[in-house]
């Protein structure tokens, strides 16, 4: 085998590590927000390739075929990059729809905020709950576990030889799931507080008629969420490392999956 052709087959394996690195690195939390530019998340994603070059073992079968084939290749690999940040987005998700709901039941439904991920509107309490995960993913190195898990996938799965099965599918689904069981479970201490503050509330208003439960209701239920926010501050680090290690799981159980 002379160099030109061993010259080649790497570049070939360049190419698809670049596209599955990629494909993650455009969707995953932190590097994949709208916030960061399309030129320094290229950058990032050279970077890793080039680092994690030497750590990949040549596949076995080379890519052959026309230029129909060979582009079907490299979309695989950047939708299986792709589907692992789109995964480890899912507790992110779980973050809004926390903050949705106690900023619903807090009366904040009308305060929104443009999330500069999705660039959409979003509740306060969405976006506050999104930043404070965020800032303890990347203070417990969840973004090295992540480019960790990207790179050790081609250990399993060889650049090329990407191909779906169908019950990663139904991994995902039962993951998404968990994005409404984590936001219930988060919002769950505000969600009780704040039924009690609207019960006692609506007893007061059968009690007392002559006072107006709306106009004094609202503040009272504003200053009660947001106590019950700060009190649970203190232990929203370790409830979110514990789901943070779910989380790395199922995403190596994808992993594992798809390289059978």
């Amino acid at each position: 085998m002379d160099l030109l052709q061993v010259v080649i087959e790497r570049f070939e394996v360049f190419l698809l590590v670049l596209a599955r690195i990629s494909g993650m690195f455009f969707i995953s939390p932190f590097f994949g927000n709208k916030s960061v530019p399309v030129k320094v998340k290229m950058i990032i994603a050279l970077s890793v390739t080039i680092i994690a070059l030497p750590l990949i073992p040549t596949p076995e079968k080379a890519v052959k075929g026309d230029i129909i084939e060979i582009l079907l290749i490299v979309a695989q690999e950047v939708s299986f990059g792709a589907m692992l940040g789109f995964v480890a987005n899912f507790i992110f998700m779980a973050m809004h729809v926390a903050g949705h709901v106690i900023g619903f039941q807090m009366g904040f439904a009308i305060v929104n905020v443009i999330d500069p991920a999705t660039q959409t509107q979003v509740s306060i309490i969405a976006e506050f709950k999104y930043f404070m995960a965020m800032l303890i993913y990347l203070a417990i190195n969840g973004h090295h576990f992540l480019i960790s898990a990207v790179v050790q996938s081609f250990q399993l799965i060889a650049p090329g030889q990407m191909s779906f099965v169908q019950a990663s599918g139904s991994l995902i689904a039962r993951m998404s799931m968990n994005i409404f069981v984590i936001g219930m479970k988060i919002a769950a201490p505000a969600m009780i507080t704040l039924f009690l503050v609207s019960l006692a509330l609506g007893i007061i208003a059968r009690t007392v008629p002559q006072m107006n439960v709306f106009i004094v209701g609202f503040p009272v239920k504003i200053a009660a969420g947001l106590m019950i926010i700060a009190a649970g501050l203190p232990y929203f680090g370790s409830l979110f490392s514990k789901f943070m290690t779910q989380m790395e799981a199922d995403l190596t159980n994808l992993i594992i999956l798809n390289a059978r």
